[in-house]
Parts: structure tokens; C-alpha cells; sequence
């Protein structure tokens, strides 16, 4: 008797059996991938993926003994044997990664797939006795939609995608068998189109509340197209909505109508601000039940909406946890980082959502958010998601990006609602102006001039120096601030503003995307016709008077920022030029002629780590770098540390956090990450020479392993945030944050 995996028992009763392993993850792989066609594949790499268990050594090692053995490279040997070049090298890749990661072609190195195809194994030959009958199918192969330019990058897909439903059938069969209470816990697969009822309930009790008024008109016409619209044929389509004209309900009007008529499986609304994701996912919980929604990013707490039933949350938070594994829910809330890096992933734990992201419809919200230098990628793997894996894709934003270049010339961008001038007139509640050259002096003169105003600036130091120049007088908000304290300040900001007293605001971008803020009066410094369009939608945003005030002006050196954010405010300035008038700078053709200077400035800017181009090199023999893609394609480097400061608000009083008993928890618990998580709303991201600045004058402690708490509360100030010592700052070193 052969083998999978090992239980409690030593009379073997709740061991699992290797036959019925192999033939369980099979048939579970192929129905994953039967929903892009290619079910025989993935049957084929559901047997050959532990084959190698068949040696007497693997055997003895699970009776106990301490000896490693190579069980996946028989599979992926046997694939290439059996089905040639094309699909037997695409299964060796899934079958030999299915543990450790998907792995590099060639033999550079011993992980290698050639060299895993070239080495030595145990003798697995009894596979033959139990299922070599099974592997005679004929396999059915999986037939793409070929873009000339992409080919390998398609395989290369494809790849992935066996590769997902192969490591989800392993574990989702492995754990039925070892951790029956963990599988119980797991929701059962749900019906995205059964939704669409709940959906129109709720706008029609919206309709019912709204005035009579043009917006309303307008709002109402928006959603009308997404409805109608949402029954064309699968493709790649635009969502050009003003602000205010209510983008997140239209999008999901046209997605659940879209789903209804193709049969889709689920919705995935992907964003690149948590603190959009946040009121999003709290809209859509409350419209289809909290059991149809899962929140997914690194700072989401499952305890922020726990149920006053502990031992029905319990379960309900446990099932919702193991969803983020594979995305198993029919609608899907995330960010840009989560989606785009697992889609370029090679490792088990970030690839076994892929399979579930086929046969959706992915919202791509504020769609000019797209990670600027790895757009190419991006929107070439949204190209083959389209083509080849029953997926449409929405790009929904006010300020339409221009991307219809970097698409697959097999597809075209539909506009889904119509009369966008006469919309943009209509939604249009604020004046911009370009404002030229302001010094902090006189910018300092304008801000205290106004009895309420928020002032925009490009980099955190440029926030903190203008905010002390008038302290006592103003409000600052950036990223040296955590999460809970800028959720603290924006809730005071808001009180403010509704109580109708003197409220001025100093904050870098992190205010422009999604905080539902409103400002009669808004400063914003020279940046990209995006942002300005963001800024802009902080003012007048409740209409309550006739024109808001949007000032756009070119700041002093020190508010300037680096990297590709110069070159966006750069091509922002370039286009202002272009206009004949500097009245509105965010007309259509503005937006336009933006999108157009950027995009086409310096092209190899948009794919900076050469995926496409290293993929396109490939030889015939599919030797594709999977591992390095994966640690390439990164939204976010890893040149940043999180810091755990010890911040506490309590009547706006200042107290240190009793932290003792969570860092405790932290230093014993084997879970490490689900306790830092806990501490997540409490961290501030810092740079390399910043931690090093810190880390100098005593101000760290590390309570376990990469994990930094600040020490010293003398350098968390109420007001600004964390206080970097003794740095000094040249021009162009500071992002926006």
C-alpha cells in the first residue's frame, strides 16, 4: 500500500492513500480548469504531481524517517515524455514547482527545470500498478488566442493557471483529508448572479430618497447604460464617470448584469488605495450580506465587523480567512498589489486565486492608478485574462487613462455610458486654475486668508514644514502618521467642516483618492493632471455651493518630488502649456493629450525590469524564468520598513499603547504574521536611510524578527507624526505618500 500523507494513527486508518490522492486532486484540478477549457491538462497534472511518492524511500521517510526525497521531479519527467515540448514542459513547470514555486527553465542552477528534468530519482516505477491506466487518455489541448507579440508571455500564463489549479486541488484535498474542521469552515462556491436582486432592491430604494435634480438625472442615465451595457459581449470596456456621478455602483450595475449574461463566477473590484477598499467593501457588505464579500489587502482586519454572536463570527471570520487563500466568494475587494503580483507570482501561496480570477469581471478602479512602470505587463496579462480565460475587464475612473495602445490588437476598449461632455458639464462643481509660481510665504498668506481650505503638496517634508510655519492655525495629514491616527484627524477634519468651523488642511496626496472629504477652497501643487483631478474632487463635493475653488500652483524646490513623479507632473505642466486656455485644465482633451505625454515620453519607462521584453527572448524550448519574473514584478520595492509606533488617541490627549501583551503574543505565537497584522493600523513605512537614522539614535527595538517598535514616544508627535532624527533631505529624495 502506497501512501500520500501521513495521519495520527499508527494503524494507518487515517492515513491517506496516494492513489486516491492523485485521483482525487485530478478530478478536483480539472474541474477548476474546465472553465477555460484545458480540464484534461490539469487532470494530467493532478496524477503526475506526486508520482514520486511511489519510491520506498518517500514511504519510509513517512513512517517516520528524517530523509528528503525529490517526489515532484518524477512528474514533471513523465510529462514531458509523454505529451512533447508544448504542454508536457508547461506541466513539468506546474508539477515540479508544486511545493517550493513554480521554477526558472533552463539548468543555471540546481532548482532549474532542466535540472530537476536531468536529475537523479528514486525508483517510482509501481505508479504503472495503481495508475498508468488512468494517464492514457488522450489529452484534449487547450487551443489559445494568440497575440503574435505575446505568445510566450501566453504560455507562460497558461502555465500559471495549470499551475493554480493543481496547488489548490492539492491542498483543498489535503486538508479534507488532515484538518476536516479547517475544510468545513470553507465557504461553499456561490452564485455571483443570484446577487443581482439584492442589488436592484437597494438602488431602487436609493432612487426613491434621491431628489429631483440634474445630478440625480444624470446618476440615474449612468446607471442605465452600466445595466444595459452590461448584457454586450464579453471584451474590455471603459467607465468614464464624472466624480460625484456615483462610479462604484454603476460598475457593479454593468458587472452583475455582465456576469447574468455570460455566467460568470464571481466579480473582483480592484483598487490601489485601502482607504478606497475600506468604504467600498463596507458599501458592497452592506448591499449583498457580509458572507458574499471578502475584503482582501494587507491592514484588512476580519475583527473590524465582528458579529455580536462570538461563536457565529467565529465561524463565519474562519471561512471568510480561508478565502483569501483562493479567492473562493463571489465578489472580490483588493488592491492593485494583491492582484497584479499574484498574477505574476510563481510561488503556491499567491497562484492558487489565479483559476478563480478566470470567468469574472474585473473592475479596475481608477483605472489611471495602473502601476505606471509595469503597464505594459499589466495590461498585456489583462489582454490574455480577456482572450483566454472568459474574463472581461471594466477601467473605471473620471479621468480615462489612454491605454487602448498597450491592449492586444484583437481587442478594442468600449466606452460603456455616452454624452460625456454633456455629463462632465453637468458634474462640473468646481473651477480650476493654474496659478503659476507660489512660494511657501505666499501660499502660507493664501491658506490663512481662507476660513476653511485644503492644501495639497507633492512630499511629507514639504507638509511638515509648511504645517509649522502656521501651527495653531492648521491641521496636518500625511504618511509619517499611522493608520489610526489619520483615521483619528480625518474624523476631527470632517467635524469640522459640518459644524462649519475654521478647518485648514495640510496633507500630502494620501487625502485625494477616496476620502469622502469637502472643501470649498483647495490648493494643489503642480503634479499630474490625475491628481489635480483627484484634488479636484475633494472640493465642492457635496455641491453645496455654486463653484468650488481648485488653485493649481508650481511650489518651491522642496516640494518637488522624485523619481517617476516628476516626469507625471512634468507632462501635467507640458499639457497645461498646450491649452489655449488655462481656465479648466481638466477638459477631455487635456486628459488626453496628459495620458499621451506620459505614456509616450519615454516608452521603456513603462515596463522598467523588462518582463516583456525577457519574455519574448524565450528559445522554442519554453525555457521561461517564472522565478524571476515573480521577485521582479514588485508595485511596492522592498526598500521600505514598517515601524510600530506606540500611538494612542483618547479626547486628543496623547498615551503610549499597552503593547505588552500583543508583542508577548508576537514573540511565542507560530502565527507571527496574523499578530502583525493586528498591529498593522499602528505602523509607519520609512525609508532605508531613515530606518538607519532611527536605528542611530537608540529609537528601535526589534520584539522578533523584522519587527521594528519605535521606543522612544518623543519622536511620535500628536500633530506631525513620526520625527525622523537628524536627516536632512535632498532634493527629489521623497516620494509622494
Amino acid at each position: 500500500m502506497y501512501y500520500a500523507h501521513s495521519g495520527l494513527n499508527s494503524d494507518k486508518s487515517d492515513w491517506q492513500t496516494l492513489k486516491d490522492h492523485l485521483i482525487n486532486v485530478s478530478e478536483i484540478a480539472g474541474g477548476f480548469a474546465d472553465i477555460f477549457s484545458a480540464r484534461e491538462i490539469a487532470e494530467m497534472a493532478g496524477l503526475l504531481h506526486d508520482i514520486g511518492k511511489y519510491s520506498i524511500e518517500f514511504q519510509t521517510r513517512l513512517e517516520g524517517m528524517n530523509i528528503r526525497v525529490n517526489h515532484s521531479s518524477a512528474g514533471a519527467k513523465e510529462a514531458v515524455e509523454m505529451f512533447g515540448k508544448l504542454w508536457g514542459i508547461s506541466l513539468a513547470y506546474a508539477i515540479s514547482g508544486h511545493h517550493g514555486g513554480i521554477p526558472n527553465g533552463g539548468c543555471i542552477s540546481p532548482s532549474d527545470l532542466q535540472s530537476r528534468l536531468q536529475a537523479e530519482i528514486k525508483d517510482y516505477s509501481a505508479y504503472e500498478l495503481e495508475i498508468r491506466e488512468l494517464l492514457k487518455k488522450t489529452l484534449n489541448n487547450r487551443t489559445l488566442e494568440i497575440d503574435k507579440r505575446l505568445v510566450q508571455f501566453q504560455m507562460a500564463n497558461f502555465t500559471r493557471m495549470i499551475y493554480s489549479c493543481l496547488v489548490d486541488a492539492d491542498f483543498l484535498d489535503t486538508e479534507r483529508v488532515l484538518d476536516k474542521e479547517r475544510s468545513d469552515f470553507r465557504l461553499s462556491s456561490k452564485n455571483v448572479m443570484k446577487l443581482l436582486p439584492k442589488f436592484q432592491k437597494h438602488m431602487k430604494g436609493l432612487s426613491e430618497k434621491a431628489a429631483d435634480s440634474e445630478i440625480n438625472i444624470y446618476r440615474e442615465y449612468i446607471n442605465e447604460c452600466c445595466s444595459k451595457r452590461g448584457k454586450m459581449e464579453q471584451g474590455v470596456f471603459s467607465l468614464t464617470v464624472p466624480t460625484g456621478g456615483g462610479k462604484t455602483l454603476a460598475s457593479m450595475a454593468f458587472a452583475l448584469h455582465h456576469a447574468k449574461k455570460h455566467r460568470l463566477s464571481r466579480i473582483i473590484y480592484v483598487i490601489p488605495y485601502t482607504s478606497i477598499i475600506e468604504q467600498n467593501a463596507s458599501v458592497f457588505r452592506k448591499i449583498f450580506g457580509e458572507e458574499n464579500v471578502l475584503e482582501h489587502h494587507s491592514s484588512y482586519q476580519f475583527e473590524d465587523y465582528a458579529d455580536a454572536d462570538e461563536e457565529m463570527t467565529n465561524g463565519f471570520h474562519n471561512s471568510l480567512r480561508l478565502a483569501t487563500e483562493n479567492w473562493e466568494c463571489p465578489i472580490i475587494v483588493t488592491t492593485n498589489v494583491q492582484f497584479f503580483e499574484s498574477l505574476f507570482s510563481n510561488k503556491p501561496s499567491k497562484c492558487r486565486k489565479l483559476h478563480n480570477i478566470t470567468n469574472s469581471v474585473i473592475i479596475l478602479d481608477e483605472a489611471q492608478m495602473l502601476p505606471y512602470e509595469y503597464l505594459k505587463p499589466a495590461v498585456s496579462m489583462l489582454s490574455d485574462l480577456t482572450l483566454n480565460y472568459n474574463s472581461s475587464v471594466v477601467l473605471c475612473t473620471a479621468t480615462q487613462p489612454v491605454l487602448d495602445p498597450f491592449f492586444s490588437k484583437n481587442l478594442k476598449v468600449s466606452e460603456i455610458v455616452g454624452n460625456q461632455e454633456r455629463m462632465a458639464k453637468a458634474f462640473k462643481r468646481v473651477k480650476v486654475e493654474y496659478s503659476g509660481n507660489l512660494s511657501d510665504e505666499m501660499l502660507k498668506e493664501r491658506i490663512l486668508k481662507q476660513k476653511q481650505v485644503l492644501c495639497i503638496v507633492n512630499t511629507r517634508r514639504h507638509a511638515a514644514k509648511l504645517y509649522e510655519s502656521i501651527k495653531g492655525k492648521a491641521i496636518h495629514l500625511s504618511a509619517r502618521m499611522c493608520p489610526k491616527h489619520r483615521r483619528h484627524v480625518l474624523k476631527k477634519i470632517n467635524k469640522l467642516l459640518d459644524e462649519n468651523r475654521q478647518c485648514r488642511v495640510v496633507s500630502t496626496q494620501l487625502i485625494e483618492a477616496g476620502v469622502d472629504i469637502d472643501f470649498p477652497v483647495v490648493y494643489r501643487a503642480m503634479a499630474g493632471l490625475d491628481s489635480i483631478a483627484q484634488a479636484s474632487g475633494r472640493c465642492n463635493r457635496e455641491a453645496s455651493i455654486e463653484k468650488g475653488s481648485v488653485f493649481v500652483f508650481e511650489p518651491e524646490k522642496i516640494g518637488m518630488p522624485g523619481g517617476w513623479l516628476s516626469g507625471t507632473a512634468a507632462s501635467g505642466r507640458e499639457a497645461i502649456r498646450n491649452l489655449e486656455s488655462k481656465d479648466d485644465i481638466l477638459d477631455a482633451k487635456s486628459i488626453k493629450k496628459y495620458f499621451e505625454l506620459l505614456y509616450w515620453k519615454d516608452e521603456k519607462l513603462l515596463d522598467k525590469k523588462e518582463i516583456l521584453k525577457r519574455t519574448n527572448h524565450i528559445s522554442k524550448e519554453f525555457i521561461y524564468p517564472f522565478k524571476d519574473i515573480a521577485e521582479d514584478f514588485k508595485l511596492i520595492e522592498n526598500d521600505m520598513f514598517s515601524i510600530i509606533v506606540p500611538y494612542e488617541s483618547d479626547l486628543d490627549e496623547y498615551k503610549l499603547l499597552e503593547f505588552e501583551s500583543t508583542l508577548k503574543k508576537m514573540k511565542f505565537s507560530q502565527y507571527k504574521k496574523g499578530v502583525i497584522k493586528e498591529l498593522q493600523p499602528y505602523t509607519v513605512q520609512v525609508y532605508r536611510h531613515e530606518f538607519k537614522k532611527l536605528n542611530e539614535a537608540g529609537a528601535l527595538e526589534q520584539p522578533a524578527d523584522g519587527v521594528y517598535l519605535l521606543a522612544r514616544s518623543d519622536l511620535y508627535n500628536l500633530d506631525t507624526g513620526l520625527q525622523i532624527p537628524n536627516i536632512e533631505y535632498g532634493l527629489g529624495q521623497e516620494l509622494v505618500f
